[in-house]
């Protein structure tokens, strides 16, 4: 199972108040992970915190090598000058700096080859670096094409005629629709999904579970669809009112295994309880006989070492 990142004993705090203390959690190849708690708990934070727009207070967070995370907020502030399919396309980390690189390469060949500065050696050398960056981009071009890109768009609802649109051109929420795009077509090691349903339609969601459920690499998903959460997810972390708890499963089995845990802590809330009531009225009872001094006292200790049983509070 290869670990794509770990976040270690980390602490955090904004506004004064502790979101978590001394967090810790491995993100393998493959987790798909919910964060699920009231709104202010942290989960946007952890988010923020992963994709390095923040930093802990205490703690680390240590990616794999050439592991790239991809980050969806709630809100974006600024978009580039671009038109939706460029944007998306030359998403892909190092894609446009490769090109410029190939221009400037090529453009110095010719320039070579005019004058024939530095000779023959000089040559070669510029006419490897160009084949050498051709067989770059042809390797990335594999990986992430433009069928792909067109595919994702087209999936999140754009038209062929939208590809040419200038991103200024578009609403708020079609914006956002092509930056989850641009996303998803990077395929990053860990995706960070923060309510990424929230300007999709119904065909678009649809489309979108379906590829996510074939998300091969790590993600984590903020939404407040608990039907589209539950699908997704095969992990659960948790902001719960007495710390951060991670449980294994979909939604749905962590709804049942919060029940099950809360459960038995009544129950055995309600078992000390009853255990005290008698020791209590036995002490009571008999406190004032001098026969019953020695079973008195034992139960006065048994009373004061007795273990108390905390609740889970509602968030």
């Amino acid at each position: 199972m290869t670990t794509l990142a770990t976040v270690h004993n980390t602490t955090l705090a904004l506004g004064g108040e502790t979101l978590f203390d001394g967090l810790s959690l491995q993100v393998h190849e493959g987790d798909h992970i919910g964060l699920v708690g009231p709104n202010g708990s942290g989960k946007s934070s952890l988010l923020r915190m992963l994709a390095g727009t923040i930093e802990p207070d205490a703690g680390k967070i240590k990616l794999a090598p050439r592991v790239h995370v991809g980050f969806l907020p709630q809100e974006i502030e600024s978009f580039p000058d671009q038109a939706v399919f460029p944007f998306v396309y030359d998403s892909v980390p190092g894609r446009p700096e490769l090109r410029k690189e190939l221009a400037r390469q090529e453009r110095r060949l010719v320039e070579l080859q005019a004058s024939g500065e530095g000779g023959e050696g000089a040559l070669v050398e510029t006419a490897s670096e160009v084949a050498e960056l051709h067989e770059r981009i042809a390797d990335l071009d594999a990986r992430f094409s433009e069928h792909d890109a067109k595919r994702i768009l087209h999936g999140l609802g754009f038209s062929q005629q939208d590809h040419r649109r200038p991103l200024s051109e578009l609403s708020g929420g079609w914006k956002m629709r092509a930056v989850l795009a641009s996303l998803l077509f990077q395929k990053p090691g860990v995706l960070l999904l923060d309510e990424p349903t929230n300007h999709l339609d119904m065909p678009s969601v649809a489309w979108f579970s379906s590829f996510l459920k074939s998300y091969d690499q790590a993600l984590f998903l903020v939404s407040h669809d608990r039907e589209f959460l539950n699908e997704q997810v095969n992990r659960v972390v948790s902001f719960e009112p007495e710390g951060v708890r991670t449980f294994r499963g979909n939604y749905e089995q962590y709804l049942r295994q919060r029940d099950e845990e809360s459960q038995l802590l009544e129950n055995r809330a309600k078992n000390l309880e009853r255990e005290k009531a008698h020791l209590e009225q036995f002490v009571r009872r008999f406190r004032a006989k001098a026969s019953k001094a020695a079973q008195v006292q034992s139960r006065v200790r048994k009373l004061e070492k007795m273990d108390t049983v905390e609740l889970y509070r509602s968030a």
